[in-house]
């Protein structure tokens, strides 16, 4: 099976967090919530609105969420299934989604804000995605990236084994590295654990804890591009 179709109807439907959502509209909902916790933690790193790009953008909460804030915000997915989704969901923003796969970005032209959230891990050369991503920075644009923590010091969250599709899993020294090797400047390095359950019940309570630059099962990376 090649890269691309591992990632289609039966990874969002049987396999991914998404099936346990009833349909588009239930699951878009739900990580608009459970997104204000990213929000929240990234505050302080959003640029001024812009032009943004969420790569690997899935279900689209993301550039729903940055179009609301101000942001020309568009996405691209690997997944033909759910860029087709999401593009009928949203007719607003239907032309804003694109499939595309990494390294490759389907867009022209430069952004101010480049997401990447869940999405380095699943690459087999994530430093070549890396330089593109960082190539279409616009001067002093911005990249925020999550991926999941090798070692964390949760004890009972192993990060190798919790997706079969995470091929690339490392430190947040190594994707430090790996943003410089690319041309960035990180600006930011630090793990978090999103609280479960909580976001369910309002938005308001979604919280991403930061939790230093080791303890957390996640990692956030914040980077620049050179002016």
């Amino acid at each position: 099976m090649s890269e691309p179709e591992r990632f289609e109807r039966s990874y969002w439907t049987e396999h991914s967090q998404y099936r346990k959502f009833e349909d588009y509209a239930a699951a878009l909902r739900a990580l608009r919530s459970w997104y204000q916790g990213f929000f929240r933690l990234v505050e302080r790193d959003l640029p001024a609105p812009g032009r943004s790009l969420d790569a690997g953008c899935g279900h689209g909460a993301i550039v729903c969420e940055l179009a609301a804030r101000g942001f020309a915000a568009h996405g691209f997915d690997v997944s033909r299934f759910v860029v087709e989704e999401t593009r009928r969901a949203n007719p607003d923003l239907a032309e804003r989604f694109v499939v595309g796969a990494l390294p490759a970005v389907p867009f022209a032209g430069s952004f101010d804000l480049v997401t990447c959230l869940e999405v380095l891990e699943h690459l087999p050369e994530p430093v070549v995605a890396l330089r593109s991503l960082a190539a279409c920075l616009s001067d002093g644009g911005r990249l925020i990236a999550t991926t999941p923590n090798l070692r964390p010091r949760i004890p009972w969250w192993d990060a190798r084994t919790s997706d079969p599709t995470h091929i690339n899993v490392h430190e947040p020294e190594w994707w430090q590295e790996a943003f410089g090797d690319a041309g960035l400047e990180v600006t930011r390095v630090s793990t978090y654990f999103a609280v479960p359950l909580l976001w369910r019940v309002h938005s308001a309570l979604s919280r991403w804890i930061p939790l230093g630059p080791r303890a957390g099962p996640g990692t956030l990376l914040v980077a620049e591009a050179p002016r």
